[in-house]
């Protein structure tokens, strides 16, 4: 990872322009051309520093979304293994690795009720997990984070 690309996380964390080019508003920020901004997202999705880049528009707009915060114990040596799977559902938005029972932590968020269940069927079964807990969100609150960035990724 090279200097651009520590930019490119921290402005991509700061706030989406909303235009019909935001990739080319980016790009006259960060004074690069915007298909090399485009190589550079990329990249850092390729290699794991992005999963993707959507828009949250809030509650009021998708009252009927269901959202969970899904907590796994899994052993050590399968730990990348099981988050790289559940890199590969839209429906997760945030992985966290813990360090306590319930080592991995994400979040599900599905406008489809019976979405969850099936998740649980599917992945919780399929890869033999069987000590899990399912929180289910009854407020949403926002907060603003961003992440630390430096050569090495997010810290």
């Amino acid at each position: 990872m090279d200097e651009m690309d520590i930019k490119i996380l921290k402005k991509l964390q700061e706030g989406f322009p909303i235009s019909l080019d935001p990739y080319l508003d980016l790009s006259k920020e960060l004074n690069i051309q915007r298909d090399i901004l485009i190589n550079k997202i990329f990249y850092l999705k390729d290699r794991g520093y992005l999963k993707k880049i959507t828009p949250i528009l809030g509650e009021k707009y998708f009252s009927n979304t269901k959202r969970a915060l899904i907590g796994i114990s899994v052993e050590g040596e399968s730990i990348g293994r099981i988050a790289e799977i559940l890199k590969g559902y839209n429906e997760i938005t945030h992985i966290y690795q813990r360090d306590n029972e319930y080592n991995i932590w994400f979040t599900f968020v599905s406008k489809r009720e019976d979405r969850i269940e099936k998740f649980k069927e599917e992945f919780l079964k399929r890869n033999e997990i069987k000590k899990f807990v399912i929180l289910f969100s009854e407020e949403l609150y926002k907060l603003d984070v961003n992440f630390k960035v430096n050569e090495n990724g997010a810290h």
